[in-house]
């Protein structure tokens, strides 16, 4: 029994991993009908679009508490390298709150796109919410990277 019991501790992150998933991967699968198919994707890119509002919120966050720390270190209006740092990480978070909004601009000029695709036809939905979806998750997938590079 204590070598079972080992053996399920050893061997239970690697589960963990295997069957990890993110959010927005509900499973659409099961669905059979096109309103069925259209409700669920957009309930995965929904669930998507908040994972992506908290990437950034992190960012954000993350970067206004290393200026907090940055402007601990000032030691007075001459200190043109520490000011320097702190400019920088101001205009990092000036830069991110901006590739927010084009982002958002970006995704909805894109799937109008796809939209007019398939104006009129029961998928549209279905596409559209896929198209947003792809290039929401390519969104995180780009801001966690991001977020490690400031992290390393």
């Amino acid at each position: 029994m204590k070598t079972l019991t080992v053996l399920l501790l050893i061997l239970s992150p690697f589960f963990l991993v295997a069957q990890s998933k993110e959010a927005w991967e509900i499973d659409c699968g099961e669905m059979n009908t096109q309103l069925e198919m259209n409700v669920c994707s957009y309930e995965s890119f929904r669930i998507a679009d908040s994972v992506l509002q908290l990437c950034y919120n992190d960012l954000l966050n993350y970067l206004d508490s290393v200026v907090i720390i940055e402007k601990t270190f000032v030691k007075n209006t001459t200190d043109l390298i520490q000011l320097g740092i702190v400019k920088q990480l101001e205009k990092q978070i000036e830069f991110v709150k901006k590739s927010q909004a084009d982002f958002q601009e970006s995704r909805n000029s894109t799937t109008e796109i796809v939209s007019l695709q398939y104006n009129g036809g029961s998928m549209n939905p279905l596409m559209v919410n896929t198209y947003r979806l792809e290039m929401t998750v390519n969104q995180i997938k780009l801001l966690r990277s991001i977020k490690d590079l400031f992290e390393t």
